[in-house]
């Protein structure tokens, strides 16, 4: 969907929201140019990742955890250039509303779905992601309302685009740094 960039070689690509309730989680992919390890403080405090609905009421976050590959949630984590899964959760959030505005200070990400959590899905598990390219949406997949595959489709290749852009970057940095 977007990726925010942060001093400190920090970056938050953003894959949507999962609904359940008034209750929000929304998911990510957290990455650092150094390796670090760090709490679940990160992308918290005065320039958090806040929710804006389309009525403009603004939602801070109410905790946040990484998830591993095995689906574990934990509370620290090693964040590398290999992209680490953050869900930020937030309360209170109008049920009518199907997409939301994530905001980190100045700059915002538009647009981003929220789909419903499969009710028949065990309590702390979240929907995975599908592939890119693959057929059908991570909604699709875990019983809610599917999106447009193509908008899905382009979303991930512009957020391929941004990270091999960012790659290319980064290496050119480092050539420049290192002379």
């Amino acid at each position: 969907m977007g990726s925010f960039l942060w001093p400190g070689g920090w970056t938050l690509t953003a894959y949507g929201c999962f609904r359940t309730d008034t209750r929000l989680f929304c998911d990510f992919d957290t990455t650092n140019t150094n390796n670090i390890p760090v709490n679940t403080s990160i992308w918290s405090g005065a320039g958090g990742v806040n929710v804006v609905d389309d009525g403009g009421k603004i939602t801070t976050r109410h905790n946040a955890f990484f998830v591993g590959t095995d689906g574990s949630q934990f509370q620290t984590a090693y964040v590398s250039q290999q992209p680490v899964r953050f869900i930020i959760e937030y309360d209170d959030v109008d049920p009518r509303y199907t997409s939301v505005s994530l905001v980190l200070t100045t700059n915002r990400i538009k647009s981003v779905p929220v789909f419903a959590i499969d009710p028949n899905q065990p309590s702390g598990v979240f929907p995975s992601r599908t592939a890119p390219g693959a057929n059908g949406t991570a909604a699709a997949q875990n019983g809610a309302a599917p999106a447009n595959g193509d908008s899905i489709d382009k979303a991930q290749q512009t957020v391929d685009a941004a990270k091999a852009k960012k790659k290319k970057l980064t290496d050119l940095l480092n050539g420049i740094t290192s002379k």
